[in-house]
């Protein structure tokens, strides 16, 4: 033996011994050399009828020589559970610590052991669940965190309720205490019967104009538009409204969840409906930073997201700030780009100077969008922190303008809003109208400041209406008026071109002086007298096919109105000014 031990040295270190030495993956899945070199590949899954733990099968590689504590050190390693609350099975029988893989009968792989989790004492009390709710797929993102979320109930951690906000929202922490979710139940939110923060302040709030409590009265919104109980719907929309991620919304999703530590008024623990997101590591809100940090396109990503969605409240504090990793020679390259630019820089602090050096490593990820899409278009200049930050005054990149003009579709989202989620349908026009004033924005070089600055208030209180206000409501008139024309009573369908002439009203007229170009509405009350319309005035809308109308002139202002296009469910209208006098409205088009 001692004279075959060079010989054995040689061997061992030759690369070919090392090739034979270790198997390779697919034999050790098809079972092969497990008995010549000790190795076995075994699946772990969760037992029939026990709390899901894992979701799926979960392969381990181990030795046939390691004990059942062996491989719950593993799964303690990897899914962070108490090794003294695992229960492994298998084959009807419970496998004992100080048992090793072949005294339990396992000699190959491919052998599945069953993980159940001994729950803790209060939580096998409260009927714990943490689960998918409604038509739409979890991501698969989403589903790694609610399984860590149940896991961490299961054992007895709790969630616990944000300081801040106006609603419930709890933090769900994984078996770690590290949290990794935001919960916001339905019946938590401003004005609910459940909500933390009880009602002390709804004297200070605005009635809501579309929906009444149980006594019959007026009931309160926090902002015009957003009814109570509709705000967890908004937050998933924003996350499949936020095509391809391009703006970075958190994952989210509409889950159902029970636990003793949310708000019941009647005692009673029941699963709650609320969206569930994804928790975001961050180094603070975007309050506590100078807005020169941020690059631009950081800006116009947000800036783009809460024009799209009519976000009716932006501040600094529902933007996070997150650290960018870079690797050590880009931050060798920073840190001496940084040192040139404090060495060149003048003491006014210049958008080039220092400043830039920051903006490439911080990154702002949006949150809360509980109040977007509202079905009354009223956002103040107020609502957007970004308007004023000198980012948006800067051009679009190829790269953004891009994007708005050839990913984002107005029309495409509007109907996917239509199939996942009951908002009103004002909502769901409103939102495709902003789409499309982006949209013919950005074709024609206007910088996102110009663009924004047609959809807010301008005025201090916020009651002077914008320039989207006032051309989705005449527009909105004017095919009321085309409505109530005899032409179109009793659902007539017409394919053929052919003229109409109707008599504007004083007020239409002088309200009428910009241009009202492709918005779609639903006629259903006169806005003149606000009274609902007829039943053969409101069915017209439905069935008027496509025609298109040629000069519709007033003889008393001399306005002629051109091209107005009545499709199904969508009315276009071009509206123009003659420079003429009064009389025939003669005269070149202005």
């Amino acid at each position: 033996y001692i004279s075959r031990l060079p010989c054995l040295r040689r061997h061992v270190g030759h690369p070919c011994w090392k090739r034979r030495t270790m198997p390779s993956t697919r034999r050790l899945r098809d079972g092969a050399g497990s008995s010549r070199h000790g190795s076995l590949e075994i699946y772990i899954s969760d037992a029939p009828g026990a709390v899901a733990m894992i979701g799926k099968k979960r392969a381990l590689e181990l030795r046939t020589w390691s004990t059942i504590v062996d491989v719950k050190s593993v799964l303690n390693e990897r899914l962070h559970l108490p090794i003294g609350s695992q229960r492994l099975f298998f084959r009807g029988r419970e496998l004992k610590n100080n048992h090793s893989l072949q005294d339990c009968g396992i000699f190959r792989s491919g052998e599945t052991l069953l993980l159940c989790v001994a729950a803790a004492a209060a939580a096998s009390k409260e009927g714990l669940c943490l689960e998918a709710y409604g038509p739409l797929k979890v991501p698969k993102a989403l589903s790694r965190v609610m399984l860590q979320a149940k896991r961490a109930m299961h054992l007895g951690l709790v969630p616990s309720l944000a300081m801040e906000g106006t609603g419930g929202t709890y933090f769900m922490p994984d078996c770690r205490g590290k949290h990794v979710a935001c919960f916001k139940p339905q019946d938590e939110e401003p004005f609910s019967v459940n909500n933390p923060r009880g009602q002390a302040w709804a004297s200070t709030m605005m009635p809501n104009e579309r929906g009444s409590d149980v006594s019959g009265e007026p009931s309160l919104s926090l902002r015009h538009g957003i009814k109570p109980g509709e705000a967890c719907v908004r937050e998933v929309a924003a996350f499949i409204l936020d095509t391809g991620g391009f703006a970075g919304v958190p994952v989210t999703g509409m889950v159902e969840c029970s636990h003793s530590k949310f708000m019941y008024h009647d005692r009673r623990i029941v699963p709650k409906i609320g969206s569930l997101q994804t928790f975001v590591p961050n180094i603070g809100p975007a309050e506590d930073f100078s807005s020169r940090r941020f690059s631009i396109s950081e800006v116009h990503k947000i800036a783009i997201l809460d024009m799209r969605l009519l976000n009716c409240d932006r501040n600094g504090a529902n933007l996070l700030v997150r650290q960018r990793e870079k690797k050590a020679k880009e931050k060798g390259e920073n840190d001496r780009s940084r040192s040139r630019s404090q060495t060149h820089s003048d003491d006014q602090g210049t958008w080039d100077g220092s400043a830039q050096c920051d903006a490439n490593t911080l990154q702002l990820v949006p949150i809360d969008h509980g109040f977007i899409l509202p079905d009354v278009l009223d956002i103040g200049w107020c609502d957007w922190c970004w308007l004023d930050w000198p980012q948006v005054k800067e051009p679009l990149d190829e790269t953004t303008a891009d994007y708005i003009l050839r990913t984002i579709d107005p029309v495409r989202d509007a109907e996917q809003l239509r199939r996942s989620f009951a908002l009103a349908e004002d909502s769901v026009d409103l939102m495709r109208m902003a789409g499309m004033l982006l949209q013919e924005g950005v074709r024609q070089g206007l910088s996102l400041h110009a663009i924004a600055s047609l959809i807010v208030r301008h005025d201090l209180d916020a009651e002077v209406p914008s320039e989207l206000e006032l051309t989705h409501y005449r527009t909105h008139q004017l095919a009321v008026l085309a409505m109530k024309n005899h032409a179109f009573r009793g659902g007539m369908a017409m394919s053929a071109r052919l003229p109409l002439t109707v008599t504007i009203p004083t007020d239409a007229v002088a309200a009428t002086k910009d241009t009202a170009d492709h918005h779609s509405m639903v006629v259903d009350r006169d806005p003149m007298t606000k009274e609902p319309l007829t039943q053969s005035e409101s069915s017209a809308a439905a069935k008027v096919g496509v025609g298109s109308l040629g000069s519709i002139n007033s003889l008393n202002h001399g306005i002629s109105l051109v091209n107005m296009e009545i499709g199904e469910l969508d009315i276009r209208v071009n509206v123009h000014l003659e420079g003429g006098g009064g009389g025939g409205g003669g005269g070149g088009g202005g």
